[in-house]
């Protein structure tokens, strides 16, 4: 069972940042709501069903006094899998046709070089270092990410499709670059800037020097010069409690100005999907490891994750030997409790890849749609399912 969200209106999902030029003030959004974001609109939407005061919550927070085991799931193991997007089209063939974020190993050539219309993307092998390059890299990188054509590649922050993410992870997609048309998707919320003026809440009077430009996102994106629009995507352990007494819809606030959007419950599930191939994505990787005794796997964060150590995961038995990451995202959230923001953090993206190694089949099966998050697990932060790495071997690979 998931849940489908189609928004009613623009949305704001605030990233804490922005820019100011003189008085001018530029207020930016993410352009999917992050867990935190989803997580406060959830449990708000459900202690409201169960006729109480979202606040309420926070209070508790604060006492720390009787345990409730009911507020302390809401706010402890709301357990999100997503945000991801479907069209409106594609909504009755999910099992295909879910988008899921691009794994950042595969890489899009260069505006600024030529390519062939279908053959811009390429799936890039793991390579292994030489001995004697010196390199300002951590102790036990052992690989690069490493495409043979002679071009500019560039991070393509994308989305595949659920049929082809499937394949990635058993080791069939093409590698060269030709990938099946209508797996790849470049969709971004088409966006815009809405001016405002703070008041002065003593006086009801506008704010001297304090003109602000707000960005707003409409869920639609263009494709062959239309306009597309798309609904999210997520599974919760918040499920039963959101669809209570046999409801199968619902309206809720989500983001800034606490903006609706309609909810509701369908039977299509992402990790019952993923679970069909469990077995065989594991056979296949233990087939494709290059050496007796130690299996090597990549490992694909499908929600993005919080380390203690910055970008690397500390797994048990699992040994880091690759990594293909972008710059990472900044989140706060907010502290219910003091009702302020929380402090800010730096969050690996969903879609990053690392090449792992372990002597252990069992490692497998453990992590396949486990979270590798130092914290903020029971929240849905470091989802992850391992799948076959493309190892360069010699040059007739």
């Amino acid at each position: 069972m998931g849940i489908v969200i189609k928004p009613l209106d623009v949305a704001h999902f605030g990233t804490g940042k922005g820019s100011s030029a003189a008085d001018v003030h530029s207020i930016e959004s993410f352009n999917l709501p992050t867990h935190f974001t989803l997580a406060g609109a959830l449990r708000s939407e459900i202690m409201r069903k169960r006729g109480e005061d979202p606040e309420v919550l926070g209070e508790y927070l604060k006492k720390q006094e009787d345990v409730n085991n009911y507020y302390d799931k809401l706010l402890y193991s709301p357990a999100i899998i997503g945000p991801y997007i479907v069209s409106e089209s594609d909504l009755p063939s999910m099992d295909k046709n879910l988008l899921l974020p691009l794994p950042l190993n595969i890489y899009k050539i260069s505006k600024k070089q030529e390519y062939k219309k279908g053959e811009e993307y390429i799936y890039a092998y793991w390579k292994k270092m030489d001995n004697n390059l010196i390199t300002d890299l951590e102790t036990g990188i052992e690989f690069l990410p490493w495409v043979r054509n002679r071009k500019r590649y560039e991070f393509q922050t994308g989305f595949l499709s659920l049929d082809s993410f499937k394949k990635y992870l058993m080791g069939v997609l093409d590698n060269e670059g030709k990938l099946e048309d209508n797996s790849i998707f470049e969709v971004n919320p088409i966006k815009m800037s809405r001016p405002g003026i703070r008041i002065k809440p003593e006086t009801g009077t506008v704010e001297e020097g304090y003109l602000y430009f707000e960005e707003y996102l409409y869920f639609v994106y263009q494709k062959d010069e239309q306009n597309k629009e798309f609904y999210l995507y997520l599974e919760s352990e918040l499920e039963a409690e959101l669809f209570s007494n046999n409801a199968q819809k619902g309206l809720m606030p989500l983001g800034g100005e606490n903006r609706y959007v309609q909810y509701k419950k369908i039977e299509f599930s992402l990790k019952e999907e993923l679970n069909k191939v469990k077995d065989d994505v594991i056979k296949a990787i233990c087939k494709s490891s290059p050496s007796e005794g130690e299996i090597y796997f990549n490992l694909i964060l499908l929600t993005p994750a919080y380390f203690k150590s910055g970008w690397k995961p500390d797994i048990t038995d699992v040994e880091i030997v690759g990594a293909s990451l972008e710059r990472p995202l900044k989140y706060s959230g907010w502290d219910m409790a003091t009702k302020t923001p929380a402090p800010t953090k730096n969050f690996v993206r969903a879609g990053s890849v690392y090449l792992c190694k372990t002597k252990n089949k069992e490692n497998l099966k453990d992590l396949y749609l486990s979270s590798i998050s130092y914290e903020y697990d029971g929240l849905g932060l470091g989802i992850v399912v391992p799948g076959v790495p493309k190892i360069y071997k010699n040059k007739e690979d």
